[in-house]
């Protein structure tokens, strides 16, 4: 399984950069996502889905509540032993980097 662990990490947005946390575990053989925040709150959302690619990069899925149905959230994470790098892609804002990406324990 690619990226388990915590990963700290930014979003470098066109206005503010933004720092968080994830993790990405597995239980009984799927990945399981999670968003922490540091000192923020965090929408309600829902992992659709989560696939590999290329051997070390994931591709996940998600919906947030508020958005509307057929908008999706769409990480695209590739991975080191110690580094993170990749994108998000929102509805109606389009493609933010995700930057510093750093395993933590």
């Amino acid at each position: 399984m690619i990226g388990l662990g915590r990963w700290s990490c930014g979003l470098d947005t066109p206005l503010v950069e933004e720092d968080g946390v994830v993790q990405i575990s597995e239980k009984e053989g799927k990945y399981v996502f999670r968003l922490l925040a540091r000192d923020k709150n965090i929408p309600d959302y829902r992992v659709e889905s989560i696939r590999e690619k290329d051997g070390n990069t994931l591709i996940i899925t998600l919906t947030i509540e508020g958005l509307p149905e057929e908008s999706e959230v769409r990480i695209c994470a590739t991975f080191t032993e110690t580094e993170l790098t990749g994108y998000i892609r929102l509805p109606f804002i389009g493609k933010i980097n995700i930057i510093r990406g750093k395993r933590i324990k």
